[in-house]
């Protein structure tokens, strides 16, 4: 977990690894959050579909996955500093402090991308009732 957080040389494997692992992570979240939310939500089940109860809980996981990782940023920068974030240089090899940080920024992009998406076909699914 230590790996996770610190910056550290490390290979492109290690990289696509921590990728893995990350989206394993997420996705679980979203799981649990999702069930959690669809068995304990207090919906009208009259005037609202299963369908759309499930993407309204599918909603509230993706908001706690970027809860998380939110979180997740903030001890982050909190153990590895500002310093370790030189913006002047990037270098094109493993000690690329930004290389580093590419598979929490583009996990975090893709939630809020689900997010939208999904946000945005529930839009459209209610309008069209």
């Amino acid at each position: 977990m230590k790996k996770l957080i610190s910056l550290t040389n490390i290979s492109f494997e290690s990289l696509i690894s921590e990728f893995f692992i990350l989206v394993l992570i997420s996705l679980v979240i979203i799981w649990i959050i999702t069930l959690w939310t669809a068995n304990t939500a207090n919906m009208q089940k009259e005037r609202i579909s299963y369908k759309h109860r499930m993407k309204i809980a599918g909603q509230n996981g993706l908001i706690a996955a970027m809860l998380c990782f939110v979180l997740y940023f903030i001890i982050f920068f909190a153990i590895n500093g500002k310093e370790a974030f030189v913006w002047s240089n990037f270098p094109i090899d493993n000690s690329n402090t930004y290389l580093h940080i590419l598979p929490q920024v583009l996990l975090f992009l893709g939630i809020i991308t689900a997010f939208i998406i999904v946000t945005q076909k529930l839009k459209k699914e209610l309008k069209r009732k």
